[in-house]
């Protein structure tokens, strides 16, 4: 007697923990849940759909099932909407929905559109529920208040949706009120909703068995139909007809009068009035059209309720081969490491939603917080939320931890722009493109009052199709950034780039400071090497300040008149875009542009080493060694012959820094031609090791100047002779960096020496390698700790 008292008041305590989870859920969904984060939303929807509708009223049925299907599945998650993985079956392609489901393009299409709109913010699942209320709706059907908040789930379920979930086209009427009644749905729920088989089509393998086998149907509706739905199996199993025949393409009652006179196309339509409990329900709604609207819009709400994601899952800092949610977004995060600095890590990453790559840029918040970057952090943000624009990188959403920020941003499988101007230069159609598309970035930038600062090739990415890109927003400056003189005072940028009155240190305008590294920038693509370089960081400085360079002979007159008003030492007479756009060079290209860019960007053209150097008249082109521009600016080094490194200053720095450098969003990794490693060992020991590796590897130090070697291979190669340049760099009199980078042959060859040789034989004198995933160890075990411990925001 005490156990089934015990039992009893278990079932009890069972039956409210479900009763309030439930009701938790459902007080999750509410119509305002977008109100503020994306206002536009409901008319957005309704003009793809209305568009949609137009073209195709059958549509509106297509749409309104796929929620159906949605929903009664795993619940309305949007799982059906996902696509086949390694890891899971979709549900598209499952027994109901195989040839049955359509209408992805138009979920496809609006949600580029809101994505577009409100980045990272509308689940799909939301995006499902409004569209079929707006499909019902279009058509003369009911309107209702849509519940939102939803998330999006990670997976499908293939097996469920082939296990008799979904109610069959043949399915009996206790069958039919078995299978709502499991959703929480009930008997008049399953009736009304069955309503909405007043529009759309069936094929003629749902309901062959009917018009020729079942006795309670219309003989000459039964006649009608075998017209187009031949008795063989196998034989017009695809063709269709329209559920309802009197207003097909209507969301009205018409459906219930059709099943009054035994017309209903399907067995489970007709079953709904067969001599049952729910024929007076068909009969009231045959009737009454308001009965039926009011009935419909109920259960439709109800059916939205059925097992939602909501809520937001926070994510982890245990980043490789995990998933991470957050709101609507839902991405899987693979160890690939596309870029590493002193304060970031960028992954590989894909939206688990549309597939679609990703670069996710973790940044340690506790180290950022140490050097007092985290208001340039935020300022970046607030750049990249505000400069949305066709030729920037976009960022998609940010997200927190206790000790993780993390920016998912799109991702350039092209890589830099650096990398096919290092090539040589670039033809003038190609060249003219990447400007232009430079110039409109960096004009509507300057629109929104946003300030690059640290425009270069390096910060220059390419998209898929070879689209320009602008990236790293880390130096960039706001217009609440100026002082009151309303001039920017910070001086930021890499030297070979950056204007004269920047370097000047007194004050400047941060549009016509864009302009002049635009100016640079197009001198690089047309010529290979950069306008203004030296050996001596001054006497750089010196020619910039009095923009002495001179153009090579290759460049056209109406180039060379825009470059040397965009190179203008004078701000205040140097060139503004507008008079650039009126240009002849622009106005050319642009008359050019419609012909030229249906074709797909050719390779560029490599430039002979005699062709350039003819051009170097005066000191502006490359070096003996064929160096164009550095891909951390024009680092130099001082003219002594000593074995002491280079102290770096405040712009190599600024050039080294890669925790906020967005080169490595690319996929082709084949491209890299340097490496990087950090030694807490004196540049004695250093430099002692290098000779000795040189040695073993047999490889000759062909030049050396102030913590500058030139090592080579004394047999050629496939692409000749390899050669590569070991530099070190001094930080502190205790720690250096060391940067080792190909000048010359193979890369592939240049790289196997480097994996299989180089590091290794290196590796008693290396703290980290920059590109390296790992950290020192005892870094990597305090890290480790700090993810057991911490607990998300």
């Amino acid at each position: 007697m005490e156990y089934n008292k015990q039992r009893s008041m278990l079932k009890v305590v069972l039956l409210m923990m479900i009763m309030m989870l439930a009701s938790q859920s459902e007080a999750q969904l509410n119509r305002d849940f977008y109100k503020e984060s994306c206002p536009s939303l409901f008319l957005v929807v309704r003009r793809v759909v209305k568009r949609a509708v137009a073209r195709e009223p059958r549509m509106g049925a297509s749409l309104l099932r796929l929620f159906f299907h949605d929903c009664f599945v795993n619940g309305c998650d949007g799982s059906l909407l996902l696509d086949d993985t390694p890891s899971f079956l979709g549900e598209k392609t499952s027994g109901p929905s195989n040839n049955s489901v359509r209408g992805f393009e138009v979920i496809d299409k609006i949600k580029f559109k809101i994505e577009k709109m409100c980045p990272g913010i509308v689940s799909c699942a939301d995006i499902l529920a409004i569209t079929a209320r707006d499909s019902v709706l279009l058509l003369g059907g009911p309107g209702w208040s849509v519940k939102l908040g939803r998330r999006d789930s990670t997976t499908a379920n293939f097996a469920a949706a082939n296990s008799g979930v979904i109610p069959s086209p043949i399915s009996t009427l206790s069958n039919l009120i078995n299978r709502f009644k499991a959703q929480g749905l009930s008997t008049r729920d399953m009736v009304a909703l069955s309503g909405a088989h007043t529009f759309g089509r069936a094929k003629c393998v749902t309901f062959r068995n009917r018009i020729y086998n079942e006795s309670n149907i219309d003989t000459s509706f039964a006649i009608a139909r075998r017209k187009s739905c031949p008795s063989a199996n196998g034989s017009g199993d695809n063709k269709e007809a329209n559920l309802d025949v009197r207003s097909p393409d209507r969301f009205d009652h018409g459906y219930y009068k059709q099943l009054l006179s035994n017309k209903g196309l399907l067995t489970s339509d007709q079953v709904l009035f067969n001599n049952g409990p729910t024929d007076s329900l068909v009969i009231a709604y045959s009737n009454n059209l308001n009965a039926f609207y009011r009935d419909f819009a109920r259960a439709m709400i109800k059916m939205g309720d059925i097992s939602p994601l909501t809520g937001s899952k926070e994510i982890s800092d245990s980043f490789p081969e995990s998933s991470i949610v957050t709101g609507s977004i839902f991405y899987q995060v693979s160890e690939r490491l596309l870029g590493q600095g002193t304060f970031a890590k960028v992954y590989y990453g894909r939206s688990i939603l549309t597939n679609q790559s990703v670069a996710i840029k973790m940044i340690d918040k506790e180290k950022v917080m140490k050097v007092g970057l985290i208001e340039q952090i935020k300022r970046e943000i607030s750049v990249m939320r505000i400069a949305r624009h066709p030729n920037v990188v976009e960022l998609y959403e940010v997200m927190a931890t206790k000790t993780r920020i993390y920016f998912v941003m799109e991702y350039c499988k092209g890589g830099e722009l650096f990398n096919k101007v290092a090539k040589g230069k670039l033809k003038d159609d190609v060249a003219w493109k990447y400007f232009y598309q430079l110039i409109n970035a960096v004009d509507f930038c300057h629109s929104r009052e946003v300030y690059h600062r640290d425009i270069k090739p390096e910060n220059l990415l390419l998209d898929d199709n070879e689209n320009l890109k602008v990236s790293d927003f880390g130096l960039s400056a706001l217009a609440d950034c100026k002082r009151q003189d309303g001039l920017l005072h910070t001086t930021c940028g890499t030297p070979a780039y950056v204007a004269p009155e920047v370097i000047n240190r007194k004050g400047y305008d941060g549009t016509k400071a864009d302009i002049w590294s635009c100016g640079v920038v197009l001198f690089v693509l047309l010529a290979g090497y950069l306008p203004f370089h030296d050996s001596n960081l001054m006497e750089m400085y010196r020619k910039i300040g009095k923009a002495d360079f001179k153009a090579p002979s290759w460049f056209a007159p109406e180039v060379r008149r825009l470059l040397c008003k965009m190179l203008d030492p004078n701000p205040e007479t140097r060139i503004t875009i507008a008079k650039i756009r009126e240009s002849s060079w622009f106005r050319k290209g642009l008359h050019m542009k419609q012909k030229k860019m249906e074709k797909r960007v050719k390779e560029m053209n490599s430039v002979e080493a005699g062709a350039a150097g003819g051009s170097n008249e005066n000191g502006a082109g490359p070096s003996e060694n064929g160096a164009g521009p550095s891909e951390n600016g024009d680092r130099v080094t001082e003219e002594n012959q000593t074995d002491e490194p280079t102290n770096l200053n405040a712009f190599d720095l600024i050039a080294l820094s890669a925790g906020f450098d967005l080169a490595g969003l690319f996929g082709d990794v084949f491209n890299k031609r340097e490496s990087r490693f950090t030694s807490q060992k004196p540049a004695s020991v250093i430099i002692s090791k290098l000779e000795e590796v040189a040695q073993r590897l047999k490889l000759s130090i062909r030049k050396r100047e102030a913590g500058l070697f030139k090592l080579e291979r004394l047999k050629e190669g496939r692409k000749g002779i390899l050669s590569m340049d070991a530099e070190i760099f001094q930080v502190t009199p205790t720690f250096h960096l060391v940067e080792v980078k190909k000048s010359n042959g193979d890369t592939l060859e240049y790289q196997k020496l480097v994996a299989e040789d180089l590091r290794p034989a290196l590796s008693d004198i290396v703290w980290v390698w920059q590109d390296e995933k790992d950290e020192p160890a005892s870094q990597r075990e305090t890290e480790q700790q700090e993810q057991q411990e911490e607990e998300p925001l």
